[in-house]
């Protein structure tokens, strides 16, 4: 039964990407959603979709993950307090064995910048040269890179 839950989802997903990648401004997907579906984030912070909610299980970013990565941004955000990727990382673990690894928390915030969250001085400082790792780089790039079938 799992394998079937996981080929559906995988069916799913595929058919949202080729949509949202074929019809150009005519899909009801953002390309912060088409990413999202892309890299296997669960994309909560895109409301009135909601093809994604019976299989919250099988993203790579769960739901209460990016809830927690977005909690801390948005303190930082809201108090005023610049945070750079490598503050963002140890508060994480992500060089540890936990829930996160760099890759993953990339992606998660890949996500909500293409989700227009925060000002560029925010991202501008997460993602400042010498706090933050080359991969990093990612997170601000041109909306329509990184969104693939695969």
């Amino acid at each position: 039964m799992e394998r079937i839950r996981q080929a559906l989802f995988q069916q799913m997903r595929f058919s949202i990407l080729a949509t949202g990648l074929s019809s150009e401004g005519e899909s009801p997907c953002s390309t912060a959603y088409l990413y999202a579906r892309s890299r296997k984030v669960y994309p909560a912070l895109d409301a009135g979709l909601d093809w994604h909610l019976p299989h919250e299980d099988l993203f790579d970013v769960r739901e209460a993950e990016l809830t927690d990565v977005l909690k801390l941004l948005e303190l930082h955000w809201g108090d005023k307090k610049r945070i750079t990727f490598y503050e963002l990382e140890r508060h994480h673990d992500a060089r540890g064995a936990g829930l996160w690894s760099r890759d993953k928390l990339v992606t998660a915030c890949r996500y909500v910048f293409l989700s227009r969250r925060f000002d560029p001085l925010f991202w501008t400082t997460l993602v400042e040269r010498g706090n933050c790792p080359v991969e990093a780089d990612l997170i601000t790039e041109a909306a329509d890179d990184g969104i693939y079938l695969g």
